[in-house]
């Protein structure tokens, strides 16, 4: 992201100050940043809706569709996003205890209250995706460790 705003400010510069430098500046710099953040979003509920459906046993606190579906109720998203992020992990740890799933490693739930603080935060929030990308591998390496468990089954 910074270099594209970097490369978005020379071609502005070098435009002089005219009205078109600015649609430059937003082309190039922030075009790719919002893209990216689309690209991450998509990549976020796809990973919550495929957690959500493998720990469905009956004791899960949502079902895969409400999980992401909530998600986009506004103002009630504030609090889904602490059950996307806090109680993902916590629900998957819940699961391999209930089924006595050894885990190497549980899933962080100190990760998830973390990038749920730091998503509240304005501008601290543009950080929240290097908390959440760790978050997110470790629901996932969890999340491994019950398919496996469930294929043997």
């Amino acid at each position: 992201m910074l270099v594209s705003i970097i490369i978005a400010c020379i071609v502005a510069g070098g435009c002089g100050d005219d009205e078109p430098a600015g649609v430059i500046v937003i082309l190039v710099g922030i075009l790719p940043f919002t893209i990216g953040n689309i690209a991450m979003l998509v990549l976020c509920i796809m990973l919550n809706y495929r957690f959500w459906n493998i720990i469905q046993d009956g004791y899960a606190c949502t079902t895969p569709g409400k999980a992401i579906g909530f998600f986009f109720i506004p103002i009630f998203n504030i609090y889904w996003l602490w059950v996307l992020l806090v109680g993902t992990a916590q629900n998957l740890n819940q699961y391999c205890n209930r089924h006595q799933i050894p885990l190497y490693k549980p899933a962080n739930e100190e990760l998830g209250i973390a990038t749920y603080i730091v998503f509240l935060i304005p501008y601290v929030n543009l950080l929240s995706p290097f908390l959440a990308v760790p978050l997110l591998y470790s629901n996932a390496r969890v999340a491994d460790t019950i398919l496996e468990y469930q294929q043997r089954i």
